[in-house]
This record gives C-alpha cells, sequence and structure tokens, in this order.
C-alpha cells in the first residue's frame, strides 16, 4: 500500500479526529507549527472548526478563546498563488471517506458525502456560552462563515455551508433547553449526592468488616494460642502418667523388697528361739 503523506495546519483546533480518520485509511498525517514547514509536494489541508468547538481552548485566565480564523483567512491568498493542492476542512463536519478521497487525488472526481452536512446540536450552556462569546469578539462569526462558503470548503464536501450557525446556537440556548439542561444537573447532583451516601456507606461496611476480620484474627490467634496451650497440657499429663507409670513400678518393687524382708526377719526370729531352746536344753541337761 502507498503511503500518502498529508499536511495538516490548523491553528487553536482539536486535530486528533481527523488525524485518527487518515490513520484508519492507512495515510499519515502531518500536524504542522506553521505553514512556514510546509512543503509543497504533499497534500495540504487547513483545518477550522465551529465556534462553540472553541470552548475550553482558552486558559484559565482568559474568558474567551482566542480568534483562530482570522490566521487561516490571512494564509489563503498566498495558498491560492501557489500550485500546492489544498483546501479547507470543517473538523465539526467532515465525511472522512471522501476526504481520504481528494487526499489520494486531489484533482479526482468527487465522492458524494456520507453524511447530510448536518452539524450537531450543542448543549445549551455551551451554546449560550458561544453566543456570548460571538457577542463579544465581533468578527469571528463573519470570518468563520467566510471559512465556510470558500470554494476549497463545504463546496468539495458537497454539502451546505455552514450559514445557520447563529441559528442553531440561538436555538440549543433557548428558554426550553437551558431549562432541560437545568433539570439534567439537577438530577445528575441527586446521583452524585446518592452516589456519595452510597460511597459513605461502602467506606462504613469496609470499615466494619476489617473490624470483623480483626476480631476473626485475633480469635484465630486465641484458638492457636490455646491449642498451643492444650497441646502442652497434654504433653505435661502423658509425662504424668509416664513418671506415675515408673512411680507404680517402683514402688511394686520395694513392696517385693519388704515382703523379702519380712521373711527373712521371720526366718531369723524363729532360727533364733530354735537356738535359745537349744540352749536352754543344753543347760538343764
Amino acid at each position: 500500500m502507498v503511503n500518502v503523506p498529508v499536511q495538516i495546519w490548523g491553528p487553536g483546533f482539536r486535530l486528533e479526529p481527523l488525524c485518527d480518520a487518515l490513520r484508519a485509511a492507512h495515510l499519515t498525517p502531518e500536524p504542522l507549527a506553521g505553514l512556514e514547514q510546509r512543503r509543497g509536494d504533499r497534500p495540504l489541508l487547513l483545518a477550522y472548526a465551529e465556534p462553540v468547538d472553541l470552548l475550553g481552548a482558552q486558559g484559565p485566565a482568559d474568558p474567551w478563546p482566542a480568534d483562530p480564523y482570522r490566521s487561516l483567512l490571512a494564509a489563503l491568498p498566498a495558498l491560492e498563488a501557489g500550485g500546492q493542492p489544498w483546501r479547507l476542512v470543517n473538523l465539526s463536519c467532515f465525511c472522512p471517506a471522501q476526504l481520504v478521497g481528494w487526499c489520494v487525488e486531489p484533482e479526482g472526481a468527487l465522492l458524494s458525502p456520507e453524511v447530510s452536512g448536518a452539524f450537531r446540536i450543542p448543549e445549551p450552556l455551551d451554546a449560550l456560552l458561544t453566543r456570548q462569546w460571538l457577542n463579544a469578539a465581533p468578527g469571528v462569526l463573519e470570518a468563520y462563515l467566510t471559512l465556510e462558503g470558500h470554494s476549497r470548503s463545504a463546496v468539495l464536501d458537497r454539502r451546505p455551508a455552514d450559514q445557520a450557525c447563529l441559528e442553531r446556537l440561538e436555538a440549543a440556548a433557548g428558554p426550553e433547553a437551558l431549562a432541560g439542561a437545568r433539570r439534567r444537573w439537577q438530577a445528575l447532583e441527586a446521583d452524585l449526592a446518592r452516589a456519595d451516601e452510597q460511597l459513605r456507606e461502602l467506606h462504613r461496611l469496609q470499615c466494619d468488616n476489617q473490624g470483623l476480620r480483626e476480631r476473626a484474627l485475633n480469635l484465630e490467634l486465641e484458638g492457636n494460642r490455646r491449642d498451643a496451650r492444650i497441646a502442652e497440657l497434654e504433653a505435661r499429663c502423658a509425662d504424668l502418667e509416664l513418671s506415675l507409670q515408673l512411680a507404680q513400678e517402683d514402688l511394686g518393687q520395694l513392696s517385693r523388697r519388704i515382703g523379702l524382708l519380712e521373711e527373712l526377719v521371720t526366718a531369723g526370729a524363729s532360727a533364733a528361739r530354735s537356738v535359745q531352746g537349744a540352749l536352754a536344753r543344753a543347760l538343764t541337761s
């Protein structure tokens, strides 16, 4: 398979979805930090997105995003004067198959789009914030619509230009949509509160379980000590039984010796009486 490198420049925009789509088609995306790095022998994609997708791109100290559309518009005259194949790509609504076909053969016939060109409906709060940003930064919406109306943007996508961007934001940030978002937020807060309560209950059960484990371990240790004590007592009982058996054997031997001694004493006494009788008879004769 032929490796087709594709250069991408989109200042301030998230290029990951576009790069992933190109890699899935076995193309090689090459994001550029600036147009001065581009090579004229490779197709070039100028990427941008609808205004709502720029929320969150600013730093924590900046109330609103920077305007990246003007730098794109400023680069168009030089690109139009050159011979490099290039086109504009709206990251919020593009057809991967059609875009890959253009990258492989920029001068080939355009494919029919896989989608109708519909943009997603933003969340009510995002739409409201975007409306406030567009009101606070005149010219941003006009620059976006200019890019959408360019002949190398929506026309090549075979879709209508996003001229209804403002109306879509206003509809998404209407009272009913905001009220629905508030209800969803309240439901989320209730779910989080229940989850927090469940976590506290789980923590309490874990503490109780730990206490039961410690008690079981203590009982096991106590049982082990008791078993060891019983084994020790059984060994001592066995020793005492052996000692008692030996003492009984010694007592038996002592009884037998006493019996023999008594027999000897009896025999000696009888012999003494016989001697005394014989002596008495000798003296009287």
